[in-house]
């Protein structure tokens, strides 16, 4: 019995070298005699494309900024958040009380904002900010522990992440090629009609070969 893995939550380099592994392990075999040959022959172009499309969205002069801008904003949020931790230990009251509304702020939204999916994490930063601001009772506690600069810090740093965000994406939905989600898609789709034929052929005209192939394309996994 082979492991189905969960294709679609791979990270695209992931899938990339999980597809490789895959046309590579079936080429170490006779594939026009186990007659697989036109399938792995598929999914080796999907893995072609879907690498010149990957090339395409990594030399995107957006990307680079993006990153950069994504740890800028993550660095904003891990220091107020862990400032505010380091006050709630404070021997004034008044300060252990001002670090745990801004604590308490950040925990509306869950655990972990600087991990979430970027525009999750745009969106979540952007309410964040809202509280910030909006709210009198934060806003004073962030000015008492003198956070009030390091808030208009991650503004300034989500509100650029967004822009540049929307430009990268402006940008690649221009490109005329297939987009890497709608090839993925089909990859994936022949990569499941290869293992269906492995185990049917496997049935019906049995060689040990389609069981080794299976056996190390279920280590893979």
């Amino acid at each position: 019995m082979i492991t189905s893995p969960r294709l679609t939550n791979y990270r695209h380099a992931s899938l990339l070298t999980f597809l490789s592994t895959v046309v590579t392990i079936c080429n170490k075999f006779d594939t026009e005699a186990l007659k697989i040959n036109t399938q792995v022959a598929k999914i080796a172009s999907d893995v072609a494309s879907l690498e010149a499309l990957f090339s395409v969205a990594k030399k995107n002069g957006n990307t680079e900024s993006l990153e950069n801008l994504d740890a800028r904003r993550d660095a904003a949020t891990l220091s107020i958040q862990g400032i505010a931790e380091c006050y709630v230990r404070h021997f004034d009251k008044s300060y252990q009380d001002a670090a745990k509304v801004i604590l308490h702020t950040f925990a509306k939204y869950g655990k972990g904002i600087a991990r979430q999916v970027y525009r999750e994490q745009t969106a979540t930063t952007r309410s964040l900010i809202n509280d910030f601001e909006s709210d009198a009772t934060v806003s004073t506690a962030l000015q008492k522990l003198h956070l009030t600069e390091w808030g208009q810090e991650l503004k300034l740093a989500n509100e650029a992440f967004d822009a540049v965000y929307v430009a990268r994406n402006m940008e690649l939905s221009a490109q005329p090629d297939q987009h890497f989600k709608d090839q993925k898609i089909v990859a994936i789709e022949n990569y499941r009609r290869l293992i269906d034929m492995l185990k049917a052929f496997s049935i019906i005209d049995p060689n040990a070969d389609y069981d080794k192939i299976l056996k190390a394309i279920n280590e893979l996994v």
